[in-house]
């Protein structure tokens, strides 16, 4: 907790530094709050109520989770780098060697259309592995037009998991919290709403109500078609 506390004071003194330098940026007397200060501020907010949660640890905390991404193909080679999931930086061997020292390694293998085809067992809630593998294949919420990151969306039960549905990686989406509210299951038929499904080749796409496209024509997110025709 005493380091929790010490980064709280290094926030809130650099939360001052960076107001003042704001504020002397546009006027020494100005006392307009910006936006920049008050994410500055949701940030020490944020902070502290982490330190003061009750299942914040003491010292040390959980180990990260470190994802090596390895195409079936390559498999069998020696690879000297690696790949981390969400910017999808490429990481120098050394320094992935030094972040593997202490952390939870999740091996997933991808096939020839990039499917994750090994994250593990199955349970009745999404898993780490299988919540790994839907950010690798689905990259962000798959509603076509949606910019919303991995981070920001739920996994979404194709069929849901009261009718049947299984917790796995081809009965999963990622979906923004907008979104899924949209493609969540009604009382109205399926003609009469958007609905989401696993194309022939694994990726996901979007069904239109009818009042929408009478053909129902399915829509895939433009990350999708781009990597159709890599």
């Amino acid at each position: 907790m005493l380091a929790a506390q010490a980064l709280i004071v290094q926030i809130d003194a650099i939360v001052a530094r960076d107001r003042r330098a704001a504020l002397d940026a546009l006027d020494p007397l100005a006392e307009e709050v910006t936006p920049a200060m008050r994410r500055a501020d949701a940030l020490v907010e944020l902070a502290a109520a982490a330190a003061l949660h009750q299942d914040a640890p003491a010292h040390g905390g959980d180990r990260p989770r470190i994802v090596v991404t390895v195409p079936l193909e390559r498999l069998t080679e020696l690879a000297t780098s690696g790949d981390l999931i969400g910017p999808g930086e490429r990481v120098a061997a050394g320094d992935l060697r030094q972040l593997c020292c202490d952390a939870d390694l999740v091996p997933v293998v991808l096939g020839g259309r990039s499917e994750a085809l090994d994250v593990g067992r199955e349970h009745r809630l999404v898993t780490a592995p299988i919540r790994t593998a839907l950010t690798i294949r689905d990259r962000g919420c798959v509603f076509p037009g949606c910019d919303r990151p991995p981070a920001a969306c739920h996994a979404h039960h194709l069929v849901p998991w009261q009718s049947g549905g299984a917790t796995s990686l081809d009965n999963l989406v990622l979906v923004c919290a907008h979104h899924h509210g949209i493609v969540e299951p009604t009382a109205d038929p399926p003609g009469r709403r958007w609905e989401i499904r696993l194309g022939a080749d694994g990726l996901p796409e979007v069904l239109p109500p009818l009042h929408v496209d009478r053909t129902r024509r399915p829509r895939r997110h433009q990350r999708f078609r781009a990597a159709l025709t890599a």
